[in-house]
């Protein structure tokens, strides 16, 4: 199970490096490793306040970090 959730995470991670650069394999794991954190986590945390501002402002700072990330 845990072999099988690893190469998932591995096949994501690829993708989204596909995405910020097609022509080159992932060169620097952990601004990828952290946008798919954000990716991940972000929609969850904001889904689970209560609060409409809070989950905006979930919304917001995890965009805000994605971006970021992107420009390093």
């Amino acid at each position: 199970m845990r072999q099988s959730y690893t190469e998932g995470v591995q096949a994501l991670v690829y993708a989204i490096a596909a995405q910020v650069s097609p022509t080159t394999r992932p060169r620097r794991a952990p601004p990828l490793l952290g946008l798919f954190t954000l990716l991940v986590a972000t929609p969850q945390l904001a889904r689970a306040a209560s609060d409409p501002t809070l989950s905006d402002e979930v919304l917001a700072s995890g965009t805000s970090n994605a971006q970021k990330l992107l420009e390093t």
